[in-house]
């Protein structure tokens, strides 16, 4: 980790590194440890219940993580636009969720996977179906947070054609979206 610093206008640079020790299937409790470790080395103030929330474990489930971080690997975090990327990640998105209906990011994930290949490759209503009802699942369990953002955006933009949508739905976002990249790009 670096960081920046800026004292009597002389920019100064400091690191630190820490290891991680856990099992592969704990690896949602470790990005959870270290999301809290990076704030406290960057001293990032963070409130309460925003130190919560990002140090809180996506799901308790390891293997359902495993398979969704295999999804986001198999389409590049959204990169991949081809048919057999985005069904590939589809199916191990789907399987996360099979194993924890409650993991936000897989349905997130799965909401802009479906997207993308409804309006890239597959303009048929079970596609877009599957989309809408990945964007409804995240909102519910997570109103507000990027991910539910990132699903409803990616919804607006490739599936509905709503671009006005999306600019309305960033701007009511406000400072939650500002820092978002793969929510900005759905603007282009």
């Amino acid at each position: 980790i670096e960081r920046g610093l800026v004292g009597s206008g002389v920019p100064l640079r400091s690191s630190c590194q820490r290891a991680f020790d856990a099992a592969a299937s704990d690896l949602a409790r470790v990005q959870g440890d270290a999301a809290g470790q990076v704030a406290a080395a960057m001293a990032i103030v963070v409130g309460g219940d925003e130190r919560a929330r990002l140090t809180q474990p996506a799901t308790a489930d390891g293997p359902a993580f495993d398979l969704y971080l295999r999804g986001q690997a198999a389409w590049g975090r959204g990169a991949g636009a081809d048919p057999l990327s985005l069904r590939r990640a589809s199916a191990l998105f789907e399987q996360a969720l099979a194993r924890d209906s409650t993991l936000v990011d897989a349905w997130s994930a799965l909401a802009r996977a479906q997207s993308q290949l409804y309006r890239g490759f597959r303009q048929d209503p079970a596609t877009a179906a599957r989309a809408r009802e990945a964007v409804e699942r995240a909102r519910a369990l997570a109103p507000g947070s990027a991910p539910a953002l990132r699903a409803e955006a990616a919804y607006l933009r490739l599936v509905a054609s709503d671009n006005a949508a999306v600019v309305d739905l960033v701007t009511r976002a406000g400072p939650s979206a500002a820092g978002d990249a793969t929510l900005l790009t759905l603007l282009a």
